[in-house]
Protein backbone atom coordinates (compact mmCIF):
# COMPACT_ATOMS: atom_id res chain seq x y z
CA UNK A 1 0.00 0.00 0.00
CA UNK A 2 1.39 3.42 -0.83
CA UNK A 3 0.21 6.90 -0.69
CA UNK A 4 -2.03 6.16 -3.55
CA UNK A 5 -4.21 3.68 -2.53
CA UNK A 6 -4.17 -0.05 -2.68
CA UNK A 7 -1.71 -1.97 -5.27
CA UNK A 8 -2.81 -4.78 -6.72
CA UNK A 9 -0.20 -6.30 -9.17
CA UNK A 10 1.46 -3.45 -9.81
CA UNK A 11 -1.71 -1.36 -10.28
CA UNK A 12 -2.98 1.87 -8.71
CA UNK A 13 -6.74 1.91 -8.23
CA UNK A 14 -6.65 5.51 -7.35
CA UNK A 15 -5.46 5.86 -11.03
CA UNK A 16 -7.99 4.60 -13.92
CA UNK A 17 -5.06 2.57 -15.62
CA UNK A 18 -7.01 -0.81 -14.39
CA UNK A 19 -10.15 -0.07 -16.11
CA UNK A 20 -8.86 1.64 -19.01
CA UNK A 21 -6.96 -1.62 -19.40
CA UNK A 22 -10.26 -3.36 -19.47
CA UNK A 23 -12.07 -1.45 -21.85
CA UNK A 24 -8.84 -1.56 -24.27
CA UNK A 25 -9.28 -5.15 -24.00
CA UNK A 26 -12.76 -5.41 -24.81
CA UNK A 27 -12.67 -3.34 -27.91
CA UNK A 28 -9.54 -5.51 -29.14
CA UNK A 29 -12.01 -8.58 -28.50
CA UNK A 30 -14.75 -6.63 -30.06
CA UNK A 31 -12.59 -6.22 -32.94
CA UNK A 32 -11.26 -9.36 -33.03
CA UNK A 33 -14.86 -10.71 -33.29
CA UNK A 34 -16.36 -8.59 -35.99
CA UNK A 35 -13.61 -9.71 -37.95
CA UNK A 36 -13.75 -13.28 -37.57
CA UNK A 37 -17.57 -12.35 -38.25
CA UNK A 38 -16.48 -10.80 -41.50
CA UNK A 39 -14.31 -13.70 -42.55
CA UNK A 40 -17.10 -16.31 -41.95
CA UNK A 41 -19.89 -13.64 -43.91
CA UNK A 42 -17.19 -13.72 -46.59
CA UNK A 43 -16.48 -17.19 -47.14
CA UNK A 44 -20.84 -17.90 -46.99
CA UNK A 45 -21.45 -15.01 -49.43
CA UNK A 46 -18.46 -16.37 -51.49
CA UNK A 47 -19.92 -20.09 -52.52
CA UNK A 48 -17.05 -21.21 -53.96
CA UNK A 49 -16.42 -18.68 -57.48
CA UNK A 50 -16.38 -21.04 -60.17
CA UNK A 51 -14.75 -21.83 -63.39
CA UNK A 52 -17.84 -21.57 -65.89
CA UNK A 53 -19.72 -18.85 -67.24
CA UNK A 54 -23.11 -20.56 -65.59
CA UNK A 55 -20.82 -21.46 -62.42
CA UNK A 56 -19.74 -17.93 -61.51
CA UNK A 57 -23.45 -16.34 -62.38
CA UNK A 58 -24.99 -18.42 -60.13
CA UNK A 59 -22.09 -17.86 -57.21
CA UNK A 60 -23.40 -14.01 -57.81
CA UNK A 61 -26.44 -14.68 -58.08
CA UNK A 62 -26.47 -16.87 -54.79
CA UNK A 63 -23.86 -13.58 -53.11
CA UNK A 64 -26.61 -11.20 -54.46
CA UNK A 65 -29.35 -13.31 -52.69
CA UNK A 66 -27.49 -13.98 -49.46
CA UNK A 67 -26.20 -11.03 -48.59
CA UNK A 68 -29.01 -8.65 -47.43
CA UNK A 69 -30.24 -11.95 -44.92
CA UNK A 70 -25.87 -12.22 -43.81
CA UNK A 71 -25.59 -8.68 -43.46
CA UNK A 72 -28.78 -8.15 -41.02
CA UNK A 73 -27.37 -11.22 -39.16
CA UNK A 74 -24.08 -10.19 -38.21
CA UNK A 75 -24.81 -6.79 -38.13
CA UNK A 76 -27.41 -7.80 -35.53
CA UNK A 77 -25.26 -10.15 -33.99
CA UNK A 78 -22.05 -7.52 -33.60
CA UNK A 79 -24.38 -4.84 -31.79
CA UNK A 80 -25.68 -7.20 -29.21
CA UNK A 81 -22.20 -7.93 -28.56
CA UNK A 82 -21.12 -4.61 -28.37
CA UNK A 83 -24.33 -3.73 -26.11
CA UNK A 84 -23.09 -6.87 -24.06
CA UNK A 85 -19.18 -5.46 -23.71
CA UNK A 86 -20.58 -1.68 -23.23
CA UNK A 87 -23.06 -3.01 -20.67
CA UNK A 88 -20.03 -4.53 -18.78
CA UNK A 89 -18.37 -1.90 -18.45
CA UNK A 90 -20.99 0.72 -17.55
CA UNK A 91 -21.70 -2.19 -14.76
CA UNK A 92 -18.43 -2.43 -13.66
CA UNK A 93 -17.20 1.58 -13.88
CA UNK A 94 -20.65 2.68 -11.62
CA UNK A 95 -20.03 -0.61 -9.33
CA UNK A 96 -16.31 1.03 -8.82
CA UNK A 97 -17.64 4.38 -8.14
CA UNK A 98 -21.48 4.48 -6.84
CA UNK A 99 -20.21 1.83 -4.05
CA UNK A 100 -17.38 4.06 -2.42
CA UNK A 101 -19.95 7.73 -3.24
CA UNK A 102 -22.98 5.22 -1.18
CA UNK A 103 -20.35 4.37 1.60
CA UNK A 104 -19.34 8.14 1.62
CA UNK A 105 -22.74 9.03 2.45
CA UNK A 106 -23.09 5.58 4.95
CA UNK A 107 -19.89 7.13 6.91
CA UNK A 108 -21.24 10.55 7.18
CA UNK A 109 -24.70 9.84 8.58
CA UNK A 110 -23.24 7.69 11.16
CA UNK A 111 -20.46 10.58 12.04
CA UNK A 112 -22.86 11.93 14.95
CA UNK A 113 -24.16 8.50 15.83
CA UNK A 114 -20.76 6.51 17.05
CA UNK A 115 -21.27 3.71 14.93
CA UNK A 116 -18.16 1.86 13.33
CA UNK A 117 -17.42 3.22 10.43
CA UNK A 118 -15.80 1.56 7.38
CA UNK A 119 -13.69 1.86 4.33
CA UNK A 120 -14.57 1.34 0.86
CA UNK A 121 -13.97 -2.43 -0.87
CA UNK A 122 -9.76 -2.42 -1.56
CA UNK A 123 -10.52 -2.65 -5.06
CA UNK A 124 -12.48 0.51 -5.38
CA UNK A 125 -11.87 3.98 -7.04
CA UNK A 126 -11.71 7.02 -4.42
CA UNK A 127 -9.34 4.79 -2.04
CA UNK A 128 -7.58 8.39 -1.63
CA UNK A 129 -10.88 10.14 -1.09
CA UNK A 130 -12.12 7.57 1.35
CA UNK A 131 -9.05 7.82 3.68
CA UNK A 132 -9.43 11.95 3.40
CA UNK A 133 -12.87 10.96 4.75
CA UNK A 134 -12.29 8.70 7.26
CA UNK A 135 -9.18 11.00 8.75
CA UNK A 136 -11.61 14.03 8.60
CA UNK A 137 -14.27 12.13 11.12
CA UNK A 138 -11.53 10.95 12.94
CA UNK A 139 -10.30 14.10 13.62
CA UNK A 140 -13.87 15.72 13.95
CA UNK A 141 -14.37 12.78 16.61
CA UNK A 142 -10.90 13.74 18.48
CA UNK A 143 -12.59 17.21 18.65
CA UNK A 144 -15.77 16.54 20.08
CA UNK A 145 -14.22 14.28 22.70
CA UNK A 146 -11.66 17.23 23.77
CA UNK A 147 -14.73 19.62 23.62
CA UNK A 148 -16.99 17.61 25.96
CA UNK A 149 -14.18 17.79 28.43
CA UNK A 150 -13.47 21.25 28.37
CA UNK A 151 -16.93 21.45 28.64
CA UNK A 152 -17.44 18.83 32.12
CA UNK A 153 -13.45 20.77 33.46
CA UNK A 154 -15.68 23.99 33.11
CA UNK A 155 -18.77 22.73 34.52
CA UNK A 156 -17.00 21.50 37.50
CA UNK A 157 -15.62 25.06 38.20
CA UNK A 158 -18.86 26.40 38.06
CA UNK A 159 -20.37 24.01 40.11
CA UNK A 160 -17.42 24.92 42.93
CA UNK A 161 -18.05 28.43 42.34
CA UNK A 162 -14.62 29.32 40.96
CA UNK A 163 -15.72 32.16 38.88
CA UNK A 164 -11.97 32.73 37.28
CA UNK A 165 -11.50 28.98 36.54
CA UNK A 166 -14.80 29.09 34.76
CA UNK A 167 -13.58 32.09 32.82
CA UNK A 168 -10.09 30.13 32.18
CA UNK A 169 -11.93 27.01 31.08
CA UNK A 170 -14.69 29.20 28.97
CA UNK A 171 -11.91 30.93 26.94
CA UNK A 172 -10.30 27.74 26.35
CA UNK A 173 -13.56 26.35 24.92
CA UNK A 174 -13.91 29.44 22.57
CA UNK A 175 -10.26 28.95 21.80
CA UNK A 176 -11.00 25.51 20.83
CA UNK A 177 -14.01 25.96 18.74
CA UNK A 178 -12.26 28.86 16.90
CA UNK A 179 -10.04 26.25 15.63
CA UNK A 180 -12.47 24.65 13.87
CA UNK A 181 -13.17 26.18 10.08
CA UNK A 182 -14.53 25.13 6.72
CA UNK A 183 -13.51 25.79 3.38
CA UNK A 184 -15.56 27.16 1.28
Amino acid sequence: MNNKGNIKNGASFDEPTHQLKLVSYLAFLTGLVAIIVLVLMVIYLGGGGGHTYSEIFKANWLTQERLGSAMWIAGLFLLALIAFFTGLICVYSSFRIAGPLYRFSRNLSITSDNQLRLGIRHNDALQGLSRSLLESIETIDKHKIKLAELIDEAQSYLDSGDRDGYAAMVKKIQAHISRVYIDE
